[in-house]
């Protein structure tokens, strides 16, 4: 493997690379040969997962939230993660739009209006009837919810982690390296390679959820505007325009690839928001800004530790979150 890595001038280490190839490609013939197998796989796993585990994982990134609040005001708050005399190398408004870019900008246009749209036709509370303003103000909560603290959370503490460890540390810039406190220089054997695989393999499914859908979002509205069908093969070429583009942006580097996108895609953002505020009722949208802000506050808490608990007895069909098929733009919710 370090022969063929040297050929290719890959600057990874060999065995994590090839295994996760292989691995994937593997994934990929599997899926392609028996995707109704896969399907249902899946299907039922994310199933169990929710049922048996959502509570687990709520209070897990909950608990992360009051961690990460806890690190910024305390004392280890003023720590410089590059090291006490390192500077950063981009301002905050540029990190921002790569942060945003790279995290739940996706997500956030294509379940910013499907989510509360979605919970105003069935609330996830059994006590709050449809098309309401009960149910108006319980789907804001909940997309609001599920776009703000927590998610932003799910982010911040692998990256706290990752830029305490490997920049204070100098250790390899490799997921197992956050592990080093727990397993020392093993991070560097068969345990620590392993490890790697694992989130290599993880962040490309992740990265394939978000692709995912960016191509049924574009694809719906090249359907609506032009009346493109909503295929597989349009699909499969919006895929590979969105792959050239990335990939060439990180082959261009930061300045002139991932951060230039990442302004380009701001500032798209933000044309469209003033573009919606502005044409549209703006006062409505002001004073709806306002009460959903207020919202947030008050239901943060509640919706932090909500877990449907008494769905199986209270829902007809098992509940929102026993069924698993409510919308999660994250995975906070069921």
């Amino acid at each position: 493997m370090e022969k063929l890595a040297r050929k290719l001038r890959l600057e990874t280490d060999p065995v994590i690379f090839f295994v996760s190839a292989a691995i994937m490609v593997v994934f990929l013939i599997t899926l392609l040969l028996i995707p109704d197998t896969i399907e249902q796989a899946f299907g039922a796993g994310r199933t169990w997962i929710v049922t048996n585990l959502g509570w687990f994982f709520i209070f897990g990134v909950t608990t992360w939230v009051i961690f990460l609040l806890w690190v910024a005001i305390s004392r280890y708050g003023t720590i410089r993660l590059g090291g006490n005399d390192a500077k950063p190398d981009y301002g905050n408004i540029s990190w921002f739009t790569m942060l945003f870019a790279g995290g739940i900008g996706t997500v956030l246009m294509f379940w910013g209006v499907a989510e509360p749209i979605s919970h105003f036709s069935n609330p996830p509370h059994p006590e709050v009837e449809p098309f309401t303003v009960a149910a108006a103000d319980d789907a804001i909560g909940f997309a609001i919810y599920h776009l703000g603290l927590h998610t932003w959370a799910i982010f911040t503490l692998p990256g706290l982690a990752f830029a305490y460890f490997i920049y204070r540390y100098d250790l390899p810039m490799r997921y197992s390296s956050v592990f080093y406190p727990l397993i020392g220089d093993r991070i560097y054997g068969p345990l620590g390679k392993t490890l790697d695989v694992f989130a290599v393999l993880g962040t490309l499914f992740g990265v394939a959820v978000s692709i995912g859908l960016g191509t049924q979002q574009i694809n719906a509205g090249l359907t609506e505007l032009m009346g493109i069908p909503n295929a597989v093969t349009p699909k499969v070429i919006i895929i590979a325009v969105l792959t050239t583009v990335a990939v060439g942006s990180i082959v261009a580097g930061l300045d002139s690839g991932v951060k230039l996108l990442s302004n380009i895609n701001i500032g798209m953002a933000v044309g469209l928001m003033f573009f919606v505020l502005f044409t549209g009722s703006t006062v409505f949208l002001l004073r709806a800004t306002i009460e959903t802000l207020g919202l947030y506050i008050y239901n943060i808490v509640p919706m932090a530790f909500w877990n449907d608990t008494l769905a199986q007895y209270t829902h007809e069909e098992g509940g929102w979150g026993w069924q698993a098929t409510g919308p999660s733009s994250t995975g906070l919710g069921p």
